[in-house]
């Protein structure tokens, strides 16, 4: 199970490799799977897996990665004006298919060396949450924290305020500004 968290913190990784080769953008990873650019959230990326219910092993994944490459005709809709982005203003040709080809690319090596973990450090780097203040939401409840460390199976290390420290392997955190 923790293979998935692997394959998609990985995958943010590809992401923004392949942002700042072509574009030459910095882009920034909200745990564990969302690329934001100046402060919108440009590309979001899920992992769906299934795992052997006698063996408890991983059998298989599917990896979507969703990209903003282009604003919608008539921009974004007011609800997600404020939080949504585009990596570019208009459409330039041949874009998609470059952009497809290198984070294909870029996720195969980091794929083909996964266990290594060589991407983690990577992944720390450009991560928007550590050192942060968030809020943690799960089981219906919002908890303030703060942010420490991503662990090697790219779990994310919170302290709670009341000292208690967690690594969470789910669920979801927002960035307090």
């Amino acid at each position: 199970a923790a293979r998935a968290t692997l394959i998609t913190t990985a995958a943010a990784v590809a992401v923004c490799q392949s942002l700042e080769k072509l574009w030459n953008l910095s882009p920034g990873v909200k745990w564990v799977n969302d690329i934001f650019l100046g402060g919108k959230k440009v590309c979001g990326i899920l992992t769906e897996a299934a795992l052997g219910l006698e063996s408890g092993s991983l059998e298989y994944a599917v990896l979507g990665i969703g990209v903003n490459l282009y604003p919608p005709e008539g921009g974004f809709p007011p609800e997600l004006r404020d939080i949504a982005g585009s990596l570019l203003e208009k459409p330039a040709p041949g874009a998609r298919n470059l952009l497809a080809a290198e984070i294909c690319n870029t996720f195969s090596r980091h794929y083909a060396a996964l266990e290594d973990r060589l991407f983690l450090e990577d992944y720390r780097r450009r991560s928007l949450a550590l050192g942060r203040r968030v809020t943690v939401l799960s089981a219906g409840r919002a908890t303030p924290a703060t942010a420490l460390d991503v662990d090697g199976e790219c779990r994310l290390l919170v302290r709670f305020d009341d000292g208690r420290e967690e690594n969470l392997s789910s669920g979801e955190i927002s960035i307090c500004l």
